[in-house]
């Protein structure tokens, strides 16, 4: 890797560190990252604690023992004046947009090169964005997916609609009815999905039930619709990107996780051995997948009970209790256990969206798009394993 691709993070680690192994500096980087560490000035704030996950005692003492001397002012280091710049210059982009939204006159109607003359809706974005972006800093996840919705609104509201409602309801009467049939062209239900997706997000800002959307747009809760839509609202294919990134990062985390974290706690060894147990012999990717995900619930102490509810494998879909369900997006396990289920549901809200989902890496990906599709708040007691996995999937 030349200098010019390695990152802060990497220059930082590897100049106090350079004998570390590229597993755990990777690891430490991407742990530093989900906490929150994006520029140089951050590594004043982090503590011995926060580089625990990947390091000895020694190590994490030394790193902190150099960063805090370095970085304690930003003229302390000529990567810090680097890092002074390029804040600056990224809040001068961040600022500038403010203030020119501010003079752009607004013409009403609808404009017919909206796409050439299109502002970001700068001054509808949340305090909390403004402050990090004029800091030069990244907004965290909640807050991305917060900016994703309203420009997303606002191209909704600029972008011509050559059709008119009445056309958009004959549209969505059309997939009503290919629903029912086992046959339907996946092609055209893609097009008609894509088509409608204004109504769509005009029906979820509305605040309309999941039951009523589950009527209404019934390709939605599957494979196909979900996976157009999330397409369409942040220009990511769901299931591609997923599968794609676990081959990336999640193979490197399953790895971190059974060659180091279970030296490290007796709990999480405990249950890293009874997962070995449920798994057995059984090899593959979705195992892998299943394997990784328990492992991080458990690595954080969150419970599995608010990701997954187990049902008999031979249990019908009336036959599910939801009382007992949470109200969050719900993978419903038909068996045991995730390892030995061939069949799964998903619940959202305590509504039944899909009653036969066949495998557990489309159960996921229908789950995480769901907190994106439906504008739900990832649940503070999954807020950390979902986070994690958040990574992979976009």
């Amino acid at each position: 890797m030349s200098d010019s691709e390695r990152t802060f993070l990497d220059v930082a680690i590897m100049e106090v560190l350079p004998e570390l192994p590229a597993v755990h500096k990777n690891i430490l980087e991407e742990h530093l990252q989900s906490i929150g560490v994006e520029t140089y000035d951050d590594l004043r704030f982090v503590t011995e604690a926060d580089l625990m996950t990947a390091l000895r005692p020694v190590q994490a003492r030394k790193l902190l023992s150099v960063w805090k001397q370095k970085y304690q002012t930003p003229e302390n280091s000529s990567l810090s004046s680097v890092e002074t710049s390029a804040t600056q210059s990224l809040s001068s982009l961040s600022v500038s947009p403010r203030s020119s939204s501010s003079t752009s006159s607004s013409s009403p109607g609808l404009d017919t090169q909206w796409d050439d003359n299109f502002e970001i809706p700068w001054s509808k974005f949340p305090e909390e964005v403004m402050h990090s972006l004029e800091r030069g800093k990244r907004p965290g996840p909640k807050l991305r997916r917060e900016m994703v919705r309203i420009v997303v609104t606002e191209m909704m509201e600029k972008c011509p609609h050559v059709e008119t409602q009445e056309s958009q309801q004959q549209k969505m009467g059309k997939l009503k009815v290919m629903f029912q049939h086992s046959d339907a062209n996946p092609e055209e239900v893609k097009c008609l999905m894509k088509s409608t997706f204004y109504t769509q997000r005009q029906h979820v800002n509305q605040g309309k039930s999941i039951k009523c959307l589950r009527e209404e747009w019934p390709f939605w809760f599957h494979d196909l619709g979900m996976s157009v839509h999330f397409k369409e609202l942040t220009g990511i294919d769901l299931k591609e990107t997923f599968t794609r990134n676990l081959d990336l990062k999640g193979k490197r985390l399953l790895d971190y996780m059974t060659t180091v974290c279970v030296n490290k706690s007796k709990k999480f060894l405990q249950n890293y051995a009874r997962l070995q147990r449920m798994r057995g012999p059984q090899s593959g990717c979705s195992d892998d997948v299943i394997e990784m995900l328990l492992l991080l619930l458990s690595y954080f102490d969150e419970k599995e009970e608010s990701m997954f509810f187990h049902v008999e494998d031979t249990c019908l879909a009336e036959e599910v209790q939801l009382e007992q369900v949470p109200l969050t997006p719900t993978v419903i396990v038909c068996g045991q256990s995730c390892y030995s289920s061939t069949r799964y549901m998903l619940s959202l809200d305590r509504n039944l969206t899909n009653t036969n989902i066949s495998s557990f890496i489309s159960a996921l990906c229908l789950m995480f798009g769901s907190y994106y599709c439906f504008n739900i708040h990832y649940p503070s007691e999954l807020a950390s394993t979902s986070s994690k996995v958040s990574k992979l999937k976009i």
